[in-house]
C-alpha cells in the first residue's frame, strides 16, 4: 500500500521530533556532567583544634589550649557520574601552613611547666558524594582518612584519624569554580612514648574554607 504525501510528512515530522528530543537530552546530560573529571583547587579560611593529652604513665596532668590557624589547603580530585544528578569521586587535601602554637601546662609532683604545641602536615584522603543542584552547582559530603603531626612540641608525634565534611561548589565560567566547605576531624593515638613516660593524645578539629578551583 502506497503512502500519501500527508502520511509521509507525518512520518518525517515524527523522525525530526525524535532526533531533536534525543539531541536535547544529550545536551542536558552533558551539561549536568560539568563536574566530571579531574580538578585542582586551593582554599583558605579558619581552623581550630582542641587537643587533649592524658593518661600519663607517671601520673602527671596536662592542660592544652585551643590550637588555631589560617589554613592554606590545596586539593586534587577526580569525579565520575552515577546519574544525571548524583556523582562520586575521591579527593586528596593537604594544608601547607602550620597552625599557630598554643600554650600547654604540665603539672607533675606539684611543679607546673609550660610548653608549646601546634599542628602541621595535615592531610586527608576522602570519598566524596555529590548532588547536582543545576548544571553549574552542586552540594557534596566527604568522608576520609586523615593524619597530622605536632610541631613545636618537646616530643613531636603524629596522629591518625578521620575527617568528615560538607560543601558547596559553583562554576563561574566553563572551567573555574568557587567552593565553600566545613570540615571536622577526630584524631587519636595511644601509648605515645616520651622519654620514660607514655601518654595518650586526641584532637577534635573544625575548619571553614573558601576557595577557587579548576576543572579539567
Amino acid at each position: 500500500m502506497s503512502h500519501t504525501p500527508v502520511t509521509a510528512l507525518k512520518t518525517h515530522l515524527k523522525s525530526i521530533i525524535f532526533l531533536l528530543v534525543m539531541s536535547s537530552l544529550g545536551t542536558v546530560h552533558a551539561e549536568s556532567n560539568r563536574f566530571i573529571g579531574g580538578h585542582a583547587q586551593i582554599g583558605t579560611g579558619l581552623q581550630m583544634n582542641t587537643p587533649t593529652l592524658d593518661s600519663y604513665s607517671n601520673g602527671q596532668t596536662n592542660d592544652s589550649g585551643n590550637i588555631t590557624g589560617t589554613p592554606l589547603v590545596v586539593g586534587l580530585g577526580y569525579t565520575i557520574s552515577l546519574s544525571n544528578l548524583h556523582l562520586i569521586g575521591i579527593s586528596y587535601d593537604a594544608n601547607l601552613v602550620n597552625t599557630r602554637s598554643a600554650t600547654q601546662s604540665t603539672t607533675s609532683g606539684g611543679t607546673t611547666t609550660y610548653s608549646n604545641l601546634g599542628f602541621g602536615s595535615q592531610q586527608q584522603l576522602s570519598v566524596v558524594a555529590g548532588y547536582m543542584l543545576n548544571p553549574y552547582a552542586m552540594v557534596y559530603g566527604k568522608l576520609g582518612y586523615a593524619t597530622l603531626t605536632t610541631v613545636n612540641a618537646d616530643n613531636n608525634f603524629s596522629m591518625p584519624g578521620f575527617g568528615i565534611g560538607v560543601g558547596y561548589k559553583s562554576f563561574f565560567n566553563d572551567s573555574q569554580y568557587f567552593f565553600t566547605e566545613y570540615n571536622q576531624t577526630r584524631m587519636s593515638r595511644s601509648g605515645i612514648a616520651s622519654a620514660s613516660n607514655t601518654f595518650d593524645a586526641k584532637s577534635t578539629g573544625h575548619e571553614v574554607l573558601f576557595g577557587v578551583g579548576l576543572q579539567f
